[in-house]
C-alpha cells in the first residue's frame, strides 16, 4: 500500500472486457477510477459478492462526477490458452448478469495486478482496490474486503473517491 499511493498508475497496461471492448491506462485520464481486482473462480457465487453489489450502487450515483468503476477477474491461467479465456469470460459475464452490474468486467491474466503491486505477494488476499485520480496519481490501494455499513455501503471506499474528486 505504502509503494502504490501517491505514484503514478503504471504505464503501457491492457485489460479486455466480457463486452469485447478493452481498456488502457489512456482510457482513464480526467475521471477518478475504481479498478476492482478479484480472484476468478468457476464455482458458485460465496459471500461477501455482496460488495460487488455495493460497488454497483457507488458507480450508479458517481458515474455522473466522473467516477469509472472496472471489475478485473484476475486468472493466471489465461495466458495463451484461448479455452480459459472463454471460460473467464462467461465466468465475469454470469457475474454481471446475476448482480445486474452496470459498470464494465474485465479479465487480466495476472500481469495487470503486478504492475499495480499484487498483494498476495506479500501473503495478502485479493480483492483489491484502487482508486486513481483524474491526474493518474493511486490515491487509495485496500487489499482484502471493505468493512459495509448496512446503510452506508462502502463508505471508506466512497471517502477515498470524494477526497480523489476535490471535495471535501
Amino acid at each position: 500500500r505504502d509503494k502504490a499511493v501517491g505514484q503514478s498508475e503504471p504505464a503501457n497496461w491492457k485489460l479486455e472486457g466480457t463486452s469485447g471492448a478493452a481498456l488502457n491506462r489512456d482510457d482513464l485520464v480526467g475521471k477518478v477510477t475504481i479498478l476492482h481486482f478479484w480472484e476468478y473462480r468457476d464455482t458458485p457465487l460465496e459471500e461477501p459478492y455482496g460488495q460487488v453489489g455495493f460497488l454497483d450502487f457507488l458507480h450508479r450515483q458517481r458515474q455522473k462526477a466522473g467516477v469509472a468503476v472496472y471489475g478485473v477477474s484476475v486468472f493466471e491461467a489465461l495466458d495463451g490458452d484461448a479455452g480459459a479465456r472463454r471460460r473467464a469470460m462467461q465466468a465475469a459475464g454470469r457475474l454481471k448478469s446475476f448482480m445486474n452490474l452496470s459498470y464494465p468486467l474485465l479479465v487480466d491474466d495476472g500481469a495487470v495486478l503486478k504492475k499495480f503491486g499484487d498483494p498476495r505477494a506479500t501473503g495478502a488476499k485479493l480483492p483489491l482496490w484502487i482508486v486513481i485520480d483524474p491526474a493518474g496519481k493511486v490515491v487509495e490501494y485496500h487489499a482484502g474486503h471493505y468493512e459495509v455499513q448496512r446503510d452506508r455501503g462502502l463508505e471508506a471506499l466512497d471517502a477515498a473517491v470524494t477526497k480523489a474528486l476535490g471535495k471535501p
